[in-house]
C-alpha cells in the first residue's frame, strides 16, 4: 500500500514536470519508445518459443499502429476545440452552446455505439465474416483520416461564413467509431497476444506509444489556427485556410497509412 501512494507521489511529479517542459518530454519519450522497442524485438528472439515470437511481433505492430490514430484522434481536446469556438457556428435552438461542450459527443457516441458494435462482432463471427483484429485496427485509422476529411469539406463549403455545426457532429461521429474499432480490440490483442509473464510490460509500451501519440497530436496541433488578437481571430477566412490545408493533409496520411495497414494485415493475422 505504501508503495502504491509512493509511486501515485512519483508519477504526479513526472507528469507536472512533463507539462511545464513538453518539448523535453518529446524527446525523452521518444528515446523511451525506441528502447521499447528494441527490448520487444529482443524478447521475442531471445526470450519467447515457438509461436509466441510471431505473437510478439503482432503486439508491436498493434503498440505502434495506434499512433496515427491517437494523433488525429486527440485534436479533439486542442485544435479541434479552438476550431470549433472560434470558427463554428456554435448556435443551436436559438443558444449558443459553448465549444467544449462538444467534447461530450465523444462520451454519448460511445454510449450509444458500443453496445451495437459489441453485439456486431459477435453475430458476424458466429456467420465466420467476423473481420479480423489487423482489419478493424486499419479501419480504426482511416476513420481518424476520413474524419478530417469531411471537417475539410464543411470548411469549403462555408465559404466566407462560420461551418455549419454539424460537421461538428460528423467528426466527433467518424472518429468514435473509429476509436471503437482500434482502442478495445487493441487493448484485447495485446493482452491475448503477449505471453502472460510479460503482458505488463506489453500493456506499458500500449501506453508509452499512446502518450507519444499524444506529444504526435500536440505537434499537429500546433500548425494550426491562426493571428489573434484579444483571442480572437484576425481573418477568419485565413484561419480557416490553413485548418483546411493541415486537416486535409493530415487526414490523407493517415488514410494512406490505413490503405497500407490493411494490405499487410493478412501477414499480421499469421503472425497472431
Amino acid at each position: 500500500e505504501t508503495a502504491c501512494y509512493l509511486a501515485g507521489l512519483v508519477i504526479i511529479g513526472v507528469a507536472f514536470t512533463a507539462v511545464t517542459f513538453p518539448s523535453y518530454f518529446g524527446g525523452i519519450v521518444g528515446w523511451l519508445g525506441l528502447a521499447m522497442i528494441v527490448v520487444f524485438l529482443g524478447y521475442a528472439v531471445f526470450g519467447a518459443k515457438g509461436e509466441e515470437r510471431g505473437q510478439m511481433v503482432a503486439a508491436l505492430y498493434f503498440i505502434l499502429a495506434q499512433i496515427p490514430f491517437w494523433a488525429l484522434f486527440e485534436q479533439a481536446g486542442s485544435s479541434l476545440n479552438l476550431f470549433t469556438g472560434e470558427l463554428v457556428n456554435k448556435e443551436m435552438f436559438g443558444v449558443t452552446v459553448p465549444a467544449p461542450v462538444f467534447q461530450a459527443l465523444n462520451a454519448g457516441y460511445i454510449i450509444l455505439f458500443a453496445p451495437i458494435l459489441a453485439w456486431l462482432w459477435v453475430a458476424l463471427a458466429k456467420r465466420k465474416i467476423n473481420p479480423s483484429t489487423p482489419v478493424k485496427f486499419a479501419l480504426g485509422v482511416f476513420m481518424a483520416g476520413l474524419g478530417f476529411y469531411v471537417l475539410v469539406a464543411g470548411i469549403n463549403l462555408s465559404g466566407t461564413a462560420l461551418v455549419a455545426v454539424y460537421f461538428i457532429f460528423l467528426i466527433y461521429l467518424i472518429h468514435t467509431r473509429g476509436e471503437l474499432m482500434l482502442s478495445p480490440v487493441g487493448l484485447s490483442a495485446i493482452t491475448k497476444l503477449a505471453p502472460a509473464r510479460v503482458v505488463g510490460m506489453a500493456m506499458g509500451a500500449w501506453f508509452l506509444f499512446s502518450g507519444l501519440s499524444n506529444y504526435v497530436a500536440g505537434l499537429i496541433a500546433s500548425t494550426t489556427g491562426g493571428e489573434t488578437i484579444g483571442g480572437q481571430i484576425v481573418d477568419p477566412v485565413a484561419a480557416k485556410a490553413v485548418y483546411s490545408q493541415v486537416y486535409g493533409s493530415v487526414g490523407l496520411v493517415a488514410m494512406g497509412i490505413a490503405l497500407v495497414m490493411l494490405l499487410i494485415s493478412p501477414i499480421i493475422k499469421k503472425l497472431m
